[in-house]
């Protein structure tokens, strides 16, 4: 939220990309609901042409698993280095794919891309 007042005021910065991690079950210690998170990650995706979220396998799979990307409308995701898939994320699936997260306890990262 507070990206708003400075990053992404209109005419105060230019940013290329971003990449961050979200866990939708660690909004409760900042008093945020499901549904305002899922509504704040859709309006910063707004900010960027393109949102992309980042699956693992391997190592961290356990945390942001591949199985993510069956939610997504993307079937034809990117490879990245480590066994990462990159899955682009629509604005109209942010709702459901942080719900599932919350669900079973996943921690995704996210990549945001103008």
């Amino acid at each position: 939220k507070g990206g708003r007042n400075s990053l992404f005021m209109k005419g105060y910065s230019n940013m290329a990309g971003m990449i961050m991690e979200v866990g939708p079950n660690r909004w409760d210690r900042a008093q945020i609901d499901l549904a305002t998170g899922a509504t704040e990650m859709r309006d910063l995706s707004m900010l960027f042409q393109k949102s992309y979220v980042l699956l693992r396998s391997e190592h961290h799979a356990k945390t942001c698993p591949l199985s993510i990307g069956d939610l997504l409308k993307d079937k034809k995701p990117g490879d990245v280095e480590g066994g990462v898939k990159m899955h682009a994320v629509q604005a109209d699936e942010w709702g459901y794919l942080l719900f599932m997260m919350a669900k079973n306890g996943y921690d995704c990262n996210f990549f945001f891309k103008n």
